[in-house]
């Protein structure tokens, strides 16, 4: 990915990772809805292809992409009610994240295996990193493990007392955005470092030479 590209990548995590509340229930619920519609996206975007009007390709898959939210929230209302009412608006954010994520980084291939082999090859690893960033701010933030049931949330306590007191600042929105730039920042430092040892290589070859 160019530097571009990682400026939409942070726009795709941001709005999935640091609005939502600080539970792993909610996190494991927006992961789900985020592969459910690259998934819709790239069926829909092979039923455009087959009959032929792939000129209307980002218009037809928005659209299809908006009504696969509105599907999904119905869905979750009816298995899980109090999730879909707690997490509210959340769930038409996650949307621009699929766009991002199935658009932007990945060549468009010939069948449909491998394109669903290469989109999901980048939401996979993008999910197991938003789920062990809820699961972060569902510890730090309230102590516990929670998990999404058709009557709310199940939840098993990790932590007893007030230890992690002066960490549920994490579970807060402004507590994830610290997190987030947190982890941002050391990515990109680990990034950039890798860079420079790669433009290093060479010239330590062509003095051995």
């Amino acid at each position: 990915m160019n530097k571009k590209n990682y400026y939409f990548y942070i726009i795709a995590s941001f709005a999935l990772l640091t609005v939502a509340p600080g539970r792993f229930a909610f996190g494991l619920v927006l992961v789900i809805e985020l592969n459910f519609l690259l998934l819709i996206g790239l069926l829909f975007r092979q039923l455009l292809k087959i009959i032929d009007i792939e000129s209307l390709n980002s218009a037809m898959t928005l659209i299809a992409t908006i009504l696969s939210t509105v599907l999904f929230k119905q869905l979750l209302i009816l298995i899980s009610p109090l999730t879909a009412l707690q997490l509210s608006f959340t769930l038409y954010l996650v949307p621009l994240s699929a766009i991002l994520l199935g658009s932007l980084f990945l060549p468009k291939v010939d069948t449909l295996s491998n394109e669903i082999k290469s989109r999901f090859s980048v939401s996979g690893i993008f999910s197991i990193i938003s789920l062990a960033f809820f699961l972060i701010r569902d510890i730090l933030g309230y102590g516990t493990f929670t998990l999404p049931t058709s009557n709310g949330l199940f939840e098993n306590i990790i932590i007893e007392g007030n230890i992690f007191e002066s960490f549920t600042f994490f579970a807060s929105t402004p507590g994830a955005i610290i997190l987030f730039a947190v982890i941002y920042t050391i990515y990109f430092s680990i990034q950039n470092k890798k860079k420079d040892t790669n433009k290093d290589k060479p010239e330590v070859e062509n003095v051995a030479e």
